[in-house]
Protein backbone atom coordinates (compact mmCIF):
# COMPACT_ATOMS: atom_id res chain seq x y z
CA UNK A 1 0.00 0.00 0.00
CA UNK A 2 1.56 3.64 -0.66
CA UNK A 3 2.34 5.92 2.37
CA UNK A 4 -0.06 7.84 1.38
CA UNK A 5 -3.25 5.79 1.00
CA UNK A 6 -2.00 4.14 4.52
CA UNK A 7 -2.07 7.16 6.35
CA UNK A 8 -5.40 8.07 5.06
CA UNK A 9 -6.95 4.29 5.62
CA UNK A 10 -5.02 5.04 9.14
CA UNK A 11 -7.19 8.64 9.61
CA UNK A 12 -10.29 6.86 8.42
CA UNK A 13 -10.04 3.63 11.43
CA UNK A 14 -8.91 6.32 14.11
CA UNK A 15 -12.17 8.62 12.90
CA UNK A 16 -14.66 5.33 13.13
CA UNK A 17 -15.28 6.72 9.75
CA UNK A 18 -16.71 4.05 7.32
CA UNK A 19 -18.57 5.88 4.70
CA UNK A 20 -17.68 7.50 1.57
CA UNK A 21 -14.58 9.64 1.04
CA UNK A 22 -14.16 13.08 -0.15
CA UNK A 23 -11.24 14.26 -1.95
CA UNK A 24 -9.88 17.09 -4.42
CA UNK A 25 -8.14 16.10 -8.06
CA UNK A 26 -5.11 18.63 -8.58
CA UNK A 27 -3.95 17.06 -11.69
CA UNK A 28 -4.00 19.77 -14.70
CA UNK A 29 -5.21 17.19 -17.68
CA UNK A 30 -8.67 15.00 -18.23
CA UNK A 31 -8.09 11.44 -17.90
CA UNK A 32 -8.53 11.03 -21.73
CA UNK A 33 -5.70 12.32 -22.55
CA UNK A 34 -3.35 11.08 -19.21
CA UNK A 35 -1.05 8.44 -20.29
CA UNK A 36 -0.64 5.33 -18.31
CA UNK A 37 3.33 6.39 -18.31
CA UNK A 38 1.89 9.57 -16.24
CA UNK A 39 -0.16 8.00 -14.16
CA UNK A 40 3.22 5.33 -13.07
CA UNK A 41 5.90 8.35 -13.42
CA UNK A 42 4.28 11.63 -13.03
CA UNK A 43 1.03 11.41 -10.83
CA UNK A 44 1.44 11.71 -6.97
CA UNK A 45 -0.51 8.91 -4.87
CA UNK A 46 -2.82 11.50 -4.17
CA UNK A 47 -4.06 12.52 -7.32
CA UNK A 48 -3.82 8.75 -8.57
CA UNK A 49 -6.12 8.04 -5.62
CA UNK A 50 -8.16 11.28 -6.90
CA UNK A 51 -8.16 9.82 -10.27
CA UNK A 52 -9.39 6.68 -9.29
CA UNK A 53 -12.37 7.88 -7.25
CA UNK A 54 -13.41 9.88 -10.00
CA UNK A 55 -13.25 7.36 -12.34
CA UNK A 56 -14.93 4.90 -9.93
CA UNK A 57 -17.69 7.40 -9.47
CA UNK A 58 -18.57 7.94 -13.20
CA UNK A 59 -18.43 4.10 -13.88
CA UNK A 60 -20.93 3.14 -11.52
CA UNK A 61 -22.86 6.21 -12.22
CA UNK A 62 -23.15 4.73 -15.57
CA UNK A 63 -24.02 1.77 -14.20
CA UNK A 64 -26.78 2.65 -11.76
CA UNK A 65 -24.44 2.26 -8.73
CA UNK A 66 -23.56 4.15 -5.78
CA UNK A 67 -21.92 6.94 -6.77
CA UNK A 68 -20.07 7.33 -3.67
CA UNK A 69 -17.42 5.01 -3.25
CA UNK A 70 -16.33 3.87 -0.19
CA UNK A 71 -12.36 4.39 0.75
CA UNK A 72 -11.55 0.42 0.10
CA UNK A 73 -13.26 0.49 -2.90
CA UNK A 74 -11.44 3.22 -4.13
CA UNK A 75 -8.00 2.06 -2.97
CA UNK A 76 -9.39 -1.77 -4.67
CA UNK A 77 -9.92 0.52 -8.26
CA UNK A 78 -6.77 2.47 -7.86
CA UNK A 79 -4.81 -0.49 -7.72
CA UNK A 80 -6.28 -2.63 -10.17
CA UNK A 81 -6.37 0.51 -12.43
CA UNK A 82 -1.96 1.07 -11.78
CA UNK A 83 -1.89 -3.04 -12.34
CA UNK A 84 -3.52 -2.15 -15.88
CA UNK A 85 -1.48 1.33 -16.32
CA UNK A 86 2.15 -0.82 -15.71
CA UNK A 87 1.36 -3.32 -18.59
CA UNK A 88 -0.26 -0.45 -21.35
CA UNK A 89 1.60 2.38 -21.04
CA UNK A 90 0.60 3.93 -24.14
CA UNK A 91 -3.22 3.70 -23.11
CA UNK A 92 -4.98 6.39 -20.88
CA UNK A 93 -5.99 6.25 -17.62
CA UNK A 94 -9.69 6.52 -19.14
CA UNK A 95 -9.34 3.34 -21.39
CA UNK A 96 -7.82 1.48 -18.34
CA UNK A 97 -10.69 2.39 -16.29
CA UNK A 98 -13.43 2.03 -18.21
CA UNK A 99 -12.10 -1.12 -18.78
CA UNK A 100 -12.25 -3.05 -15.30
CA UNK A 101 -15.05 -5.03 -14.90
CA UNK A 102 -16.76 -4.34 -11.78
CA UNK A 103 -18.26 -7.09 -9.62
CA UNK A 104 -21.90 -6.55 -9.28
Amino acid sequence: MRPFLAVLVAVVALSGCSGPVSYEQTWPKSYERTTCAEWQRTMSDEQQFAAAGDLLRAHLKRNGGDERPSLASIQDFAAVLGQGCANHSTSTVAEIGNGIALPD
